[in-house]
């Protein structure tokens, strides 16, 4: 008899499977925009009408786990999604602790980057390419999860999806080169910063925030990530209902197609996207050997920098993990 079975015989109900169960990870950022990040998160899951959530957590910084649960208005366990963070600080550590938890079945990804921190990069360095730990963190999830299957049966899970996406046509085998076999989102927070700065026209020109946005989405389309700019003054509930969409448990805030309510409010799904569409936002620009210079960024994070972790550190950070996870597992009755 299954954990499961032992669950149902001693509750009297007749549930007919296991709850669903995914995985989200949390990566890049600091602790800090991990916690806001995941308050609004579980601000937007209570609106949710017919769902109640249990939300559970421990900090370990920089390795962190969460954990929310879903049920009926029976409280009858429905889903849980587990959600693990990873700060850049542990970036060299993150292959590791990623491929124990993760699965390009049941997991979500969402990548942190700081609005201040891309556009200093930019104009400190005139680079567009300059993006923080975004080229490290896409290379650690190709490393693990690029596409291993002809481009035409890769992502087989995501094409009902992609067809949902009613407005635009499916992406040509050239703009999917790059495909993940993992859900990824890119999460740009303090995007209201972008507002700002386009508003006063003093600190940074127009055009360097359309180059920053162009360079994200085709990033996004290459490797089939989702684009979200978190504007933190206003909810996240475009957001969570996404995540919980691709991760097949029903939300009413799932949107199929694009939003694009200001500079500092932009949502665009997997497969929506276009060469097309995204050339017209700076006409001017040549983005004919984009995939082979962001090719040449994919590489591993260095081991000697200065967010490095000494190796004590960092054992010490993964048996309080371990310890962590154990008590986890003995109060839900699931594995690891």
């Amino acid at each position: 008899m299954t954990l499961w079975d032992q669950f149902k015989a001693g509750t009297g109900k007749e549930v007919s499977s296991a709850p669903i169960e995914r995985t989200l990870l949390i990566l890049g950022g600091s602790s800090f925009e991990h916690v806001q990040l995941i308050n609004h998160l579980k601000e937007s899951t209570k609106s949710e009408i017919g769902n109640f959530s249990d939300v559970r957590e421990s900090q370990t910084s920089p390795i962190g786990f969460h954990f929310v649960e879903f049920r009926d208005e029976e409280h009858v366990l429905t889903a849980i999604v587990n959600i693990h963070t990873i700060t850049d600080t542990c970036i060299h550590r993150a292959e590791d602790l990623i491929n124990k938890f993760a699965s390009n079945k049941n997991t979500v990804a969402l990548i942190l980057l700081d609005s201040n921190k891309l556009l200093n990069q930019i104009l400190d360095n005139n680079d567009t390419l300059a993006l923080d730990a975004l080229p490290h963190w896409i290379y650690i999830l190709n490393k693990g999860f690029g596409s291993k299957l002809p481009k035409a049966e890769s992502r087989l899970l995501d094409k009902e999806a992609e067809c949902q996406h009613k407005l635009v046509p499916r992406n040509t085998a050239h703009e999917r080169a790059l495909w993940l076999e993992l859900r990824v989102v890119i999460v740009v927070f303090s995007a209201e910063i972008l507002d700002y700065m386009t508003n006063t026209k003093v600190l940074v020109h127009n055009r360097t925030i359309d180059t920053l946005q162009q360079t994200l989405r085709l990033i996004s389309m290459y490797h089939g990530s989702s684009l979200y700019y978190w504007n933190s003054l206003s909810t996240s509930e475009v957001l969570q209902g996404h995540i919980f969409h691709i991760m097949g448990i029903h939300s009413a805030t799932a949107y199929d197609s694009a939003i694009f309510d200001s500079l500092s409010s932009i949502f665009i799904p997997y497969g929506w996207d276009s060469i097309n569409k995204i050339v017209a936002i700076d006409k001017t620009r040549n983005i004919q050997d984009f995939n082979t210079c962001w090719k040449e960024r994919l590489v591993a994070p260095g081991s000697q920098t200065s967010i490095t972790l000494n190796s004590r550190m960092h054992f010490s950070i993964l048996q309080d993990y371990k310890k962590f996870l154990k008590k986890r597992c003995q109060y839900t009755n699931l594995k690891p």
